[in-house]
């Protein structure tokens, strides 16, 4: 008796010359050989091999039974069954136990269902089954093992079925034909629109046959290549026409390509001329191509005598080629792929136009780069099918608020924010790179959305299917007259639901590369399935599932993609080496999101090679970060190691820290900003790390618990570490004398009205003061309502007496207020014990949330915060926590609602620094915020008002009601933070500065001012970020514009210099501000508030939420002051950036509101273009 089973690896090797015998006998030994060792432990097994990761995944148990004689016949010996759990160990993906009876083996199957489904396990199954009826058959006939790749019949119909679209004969010849029988019956038609201009049918065709009788004239025949050079244009499709209609082959190239890589095209391609535009002129000069350049002018006239009439040597066929796309190149070079009439032709009528929304009226978005096969298949898809192509315009994306269908990247998608800003928009496709389930969940529910595949070697489209909310991202089916096959490394057709390389055959594949026969034939290779022409090698690892639909699982290669771009690393690495300095060179992607390149020796001139290196290779393909190595890692070929180099920490030139106190201020910003100490340098800025203002208020108060005395301020203006370590200071934070008023101040008649008899009295904050006056005149003024819904073990005592212990424990809870001569006061009582708080029945919360709000709030009441647990018809119960904006602010409010929901579950109440400190400071420190408001506004010609854009609509005479409206920005808050950090500014720095720019716009002044909404977490009072209370405030920001030849960056600098001064002196009222500074005129007409708060850190699953009041704002960030426009600036749960708008409609209308929006979002999107470009310059 005894446990003697032990689990051990089983290593089988398969050699398909050997017989299945042979291959039997070799297990055979090796299963002797190894059961002399078999007790070892499988951790012993690991440390030994020296493998890292999992030894194998699938486990066999073979359960003998030693009476047992199974003597059947091989089909009838075999029964399956496959369950999720039981004895099975969810240690393995699959777990096979096989169990001899008298007449059957019994095979289970346990699976992990967090690593593999029920279907897969199934045809595991399956697929063991017919793998023993295969060897039984070889072993009885002694044939090779090769036979056991043999798939199942029914797994072979699947696949049959699966793997071809259907064969249909082509309506038309050539890739022009269909749009000229279109011009030809409806001229009028509109074909192209380019920002405010539009060519029809028939001018597009007209234009075109003018150009092909210029082109003609320099002997463009059948067999010529012609480059189209130009930007994104009307006439940019009038060339490409043209050169079709004398039978040439069309090269369509971005002007902003690099003048080496347009240079290389050119030769390689044997263009024989050129067409671009006026505006073209000097970049195609400098090429000095000794080609014949026909200059395309804005609108092409038709001369008499020049109307194109075709003749033999202009009249190609379907075999001829269209036109010629480059895509990466692992040579170092791009790769030419010609493809021609028959393919593209098939894509254009094939992907079937109406499934895709390419149909007659519809107006389709041109997003994609010109230079790309992306636009052949909008341009040619369009106008085949009489619908209108929509070119996108440099200057920003309102056109797509007028269109019906798109095709983009998923990660420009993702861009676009909310669909509901397209209303139009039906159908979008999607292409060029994996699209994220999340991002399908969003646009599904809003538009069709279709999931495009298919390589530029094989004529752009191959596959294409409709991507769904509930189901797996894949890229559909073949479309008609293409083939789709999953391969293995010998050209073996593999099971369904079997990852394999995927191969394409049919009309779509191209000839091959030009000039590039040994990469043509590794690439395109005669179709063994189909018997029939060329199947293309795409690189790419798929698999067909069950429903006939492929999907996508990764690459084989070099080749990558990087939102969206097929980037050859290869080639990357190449255009680095070509620097003279450079001895070696490779490029990685590093987190899948961006090029890391790693060069040698480390001693390379950085700024000069990256310089170098944007001179050959487009945007995309510029690496973003740049290691410097005195050699690069070699593998055991004598290649470079890029595994070695994906595993390394990338390590940056910077200059060691000098001092303890340096060392310290680096530790505190690698624990709040999540990064190693090892980047950061005493040159280190703040912002360049990621930093944000945010993260700047969280660093002040770790250096403030470490005893320095530091503000959010300093840290802005100084940046490094070196400067920010030079202006602290080891001291306590500094004392503020006590701003209580003498009891008198407030009346013993008002506090015995109030019932208190115990009570501190202290000066409101600028900003309570404000919302106060606007609560005496209207009751329901920022008053806030946050619901919980209660789970049904949620006890309603216990939850009142959690309430009633933080309100007890925060003064600014306990805190009421009262008018005495116009002079509102906060009085402060010493204890709750009159809490309001009451259990009610509603027939909906709703009911009681409105009837709450009338009750309001106002000086002389006795709480401003109560609590209430209301049950509705349908017995469910809400707690509703009512409090008014001056008990709280945005940056507090998780404090509240957490500290109640931790009280309620541990019965223990956080200790908060009281508010009271903050009046201290605030009272203290007048004197110096006086003079320095003074100071900031003297000299300033302030205007009245804002010259607001123009607009149709005229203001309303009368009315109080503010009213809003929103987008999202096009670029994300991601990518806004990266081209701040970028800048070394923080991402609120970047949007204030495009509000002033976007304001400036309008007034063509030379000073802007706003009012600004600080957040004042960083005033040098100790734990002041963890202190409840209303500290924002509202104050006027002024931006110079008096110096035009400042450079962006520039500009920005001195913007954030100069802003820091303001968050040292934040605490006044503008009313106050005003008087000081001697203005007469509005102070500011607009309001700026970026809404980025830190969430309380909770254990706690249950949440409060607030209630949006009718009028559309849920008073969770600052006072809404008397504004002409109200702009608030928030991130989303999606990693978008939120705009909203709130305007005076007495001086505003909603039109107007949309324009500033888009112009806000058109001059970030330039600051970004513009920085980005500068870095990489």
């Amino acid at each position: 008796m005894g446990p003697l089973i032990s689990t051990v690896p089983c290593r089988v090797r398969f050699d398909d010359a050997s017989t299945l015998s042979s291959q039997l006998k070799c297990v055979l030994t090796d299963r002797v050989a190894t059961m002399e060792h078999s007790h070892a432990s499988l951790t012993d097994v690991k440390r030994w091999s020296g493998i890292e990761g999992d030894l194998f995944d699938t486990l066999l148990v073979y359960q003998s039974v030693e009476d047992s004689h199974a003597s059947v016949a091989i089909d009838d010996f075999v029964e399956m069954s496959s369950v999720s759990d039981g004895k099975g160990s969810t240690e393995f993906s699959v777990e096979m136990v096989v169990e001899p009876s008298e007449f059957v083996l019994t095979v289970t199957a346990f699976f992990n269902n967090s690593r593999i489904s029920r279907w897969q396990t199934s045809s595991i199954l399956l697929e063991f089954e017919h793998s023993l009826c295969q060897a039984v058959d070889a072993l009885s006939c002694d044939c090779s093992s090769e036979v056991l790749w043999c798939l199942r019949p029914f797994e072979v119909e699947i696949i049959e079925d699966s793997s071809s679209g259907s064969v249909v004969p082509l309506p038309f010849e050539l890739l022009h034909h269909e749009f000229e029988q279109r011009a030809t019956r409806h001229p009028d038609y509109r074909a192209i629109e380019f920002e405010d201009k539009a060519l029809s049918y028939g001018e597009l065709n007209a234009q075109a046959n003018a150009l092909a009788w210029d082109l003609a004239a320099l002997g463009v025949c059948v067999g010529s290549c012609v480059a189209v050079i130009m930007e994104r244009c009307l006439e940019f499709p009038v060339g490409l026409l043209a050169v079709l209609k004398v039978g040439g082959t069309m090269l369509p190239l971005d002007a902003d390509f690099p003048p080496s890589r347009l240079l290389y095209m050119l030769r390689d391609s044997n263009a024989c001329a050129v067409v671009t535009t006026e505006t073209c002129r000097n970049r195609i000069e400098i090429l000095k191509t000794g080609l014949p350049v026909v200059f395309l002018p804005p609108t092409k006239v038709l001369m008499a005598g020049q109307v194109f009439q075709p003749k033999k040597e202009h009249l190609a066929t379907r075999h001829n080629e269209a036109y010629i796309v480059y895509t990466s190149g692992s040579t170092g070079q791009p790769k030419g792929v010609p493809v021609l009439h028959v393919g593209a032709v098939n894509v254009v009528q094939g992907a079937s136009a109406t499934a895709i929304g390419y149909v007659e009226g519809a107006r389709v978005y041109q997003f994609l780069a010109i230079g790309f096969d992306g636009f052949q298949f909008d341009l040619w898809k369009t106008l085949s099918h009489g619908a209108t192509l929509v070119l996108r315009s440099p200057n920003g994306f309102d056109a797509m608020k007028t269109v019906d269908v798109m095709l983009c990247t998923p990660t420009a998608l993702g861009q676009l924010g909310d669909p509901t800003q397209y209303p139009n928009l039906k159908v979008v496709c999607v292409g060029g790179e994996s699209c994220p389930l999340p991002l399908v969940k969003v646009w599904s529910r809003h538009v069709k959305l279709l999931n495009l595949y298919g390589p530029s070697e094989c004529a752009i489209v191959t596959h294409f299917g409709q991507l769904h909310p509930d189901k797996p991202v894949t890229i559909g089916k073949p479309i008609d007259n293409v083939s789709c096959y999953i391969l293995d490394a010998k050209l073996r057709r593999v099971p369904v639901g079997v990852a394999g390389e995927m191969y394409l055959g049919g009309m779509c594949v191209s000839r091959g590369y030009i000039n590039l026969p040994a990469q043509s034939k590794h690439a395109f290779i005669q179709d063994p399935i189909s018997g029939n022409g060329l199947m293309y090698r795409t690189g790419d690892v798929g698999r067909l599932l069950l429903n006939g639909d492929f999907e996508i699982l990764g690459r084989r290669d070099s080749q990558v993609k990087l939102k969206g771009y097929r980037v050859e690393l290869d080639e990357v690495a190449e255009a680095i080496m070509r620097f003279d300095e450079v001895s070696m060179a490779t490029a990685v992607v590093k987190d899948k999101t961006h090029l890391v390149a790693y060069f040698a020796p480390a001693t390379v001139d950085l700024s000069a090679l990256k310089d170098f290196v944007a001179g050959y290779l487009p945007d995309y393909m510029i690496p973003a970060t740049w290691v410097g190595l005195d050699t690069l890692p070699m593998n055991c070929n004598g290649k470079i190691d890029k595994k070695a180099l994906q595993g390394m920490d990338i390590a940056v030139e910077i200059d060691a820290l000098v001092s303890d106190l340096e060392v310290q201020l680096a530790a505190v910003w690698a624990s709040v900003l999540g990064i190693s100490m090892q980047v950061i340098g005493r040159d280190t800025s703040f912002f360049a790390l990621g930093g944000d203002s945010l993260s700047a208020v969280k660093t002040v108060s770790a250096c403030r618990k470490l005893g320095f005395n530091l503000t959010v301020a300093q840290l802005v203006k100084a940046k490094t570490v070196s400067r920010t370590a030079s202006l602290m200071a080891r001291n306590v934070a500094a004392q503020y004398p006590s701003a209580a008023l003498p009891r008198h101040v407030v009346t013993s008649d008002i506090i015995a009205q109030l019932g208190f008899h115990d009570a501190t009295v202290y000066p409101v904050t600028p900003l309570q003061a404000v919302m106060l006056q606007e609560t005496v005149e209207n009751r329901e003024a920022y008053l806030l309502q946050m619901v919980l819904a209660m789970p049904q073990d949620m006890d309603d005592q216990a939850l009142f007496d959690a309430v009633k212990r933080v309100v007890q424990h925060n003064e600014i809870l306990r805190t009421s207020f009262v008018a005495v001569d116009s002079t509102f006061y906060q009085v402060i009582r010493s204890t709750v014990d009159d809490l309001s708080f009451m259990s009610v029945g509603h027939t909906t919360l709703e009911v009681f949330l409105r009837a709450d709000r009338r009750v309001g709030c106002t000086p002389g009441d006795r709480n401003f915060v109560r609590f209430a647990i209301v049950r509705d018809d349908a017995c469910q119960r809400h707690a509703v926590l009512s409090i008014h904006h001056a008990l709280y602010d945005g940056w507090s409010l998780s404090m509240v609602t957490s500290d109640i929901l931790n009280a309620y579950a541990t019965n223990s109440v956080a200790m908060r620094p009281q508010f009271r400190a903050v009046v201290n400071y605030i009272e203290a420190t007048k004197q110096e915020c006086r003079a320095f408001w003074t100071s900031y506004l003297r000299g300033a010609p302030l205007s009245l008002q804002t010259t607001w854009p123009s607009d149709l609509d005229t203001p309303v005479e009368h009315s109080n009601t503010g009213v809003a409206t929103s987008r999202s920005l096009r670029l994300s808050a991601t990518e806004l933070t990266e081209t701040a950090t970028g800048a070394g500014i923080a991402l609120s720095t970047l949007l204030q500065f495009a509000w002033a720019t976007t304001l400036q716009n309008y007034t063509k002044r030379a000073y802007v001012t706003f009012a600004l909404t600080l957040a004042n977490r960083s005033i040098p009072v100790q734990n002041v970020d963890r202190m409840m209370g209303p500290l924002i405030n509202d104050v006027p920001c002024r931006v110079e514009f008096t110096n035009p030849d400042d450079s962006l960056q520039t500009s920005l600098d001195k913007f954030q210099s100069e802003h820091s001064a303001l968050l040292s002196h934040a605490f006044a009222s503008l009313d106050e501000i005003k008087a000081w500074s001697g203005v007469e005129a509005t102070l500011c007409d607009s309001l700026f508030m970026f809404q980025n708060f830190a969430p309380e850190p909770s254990d706690n699953k249950l949440e409060f939420h607030p209630i949006v009041a009718d009028h559309g704002t849920s008073n969770i960030g600052g006072a809404v002051h008397t504004y002409a426009f109200t702009l608030v600036v928030e991130p989303t749960a999606t990693g978008a950036l939120e705009v909203h708008g709130t305007f005076d409609p007495t001086k505003l209308t909603a039109t107007q509101t949309h324009i500033v929006l888009r112009d806000l979002d058109d001059t970030l999107s330039r600051f970004h273009a513009v920085l980005r470009t500068n870095r990489r310059h």
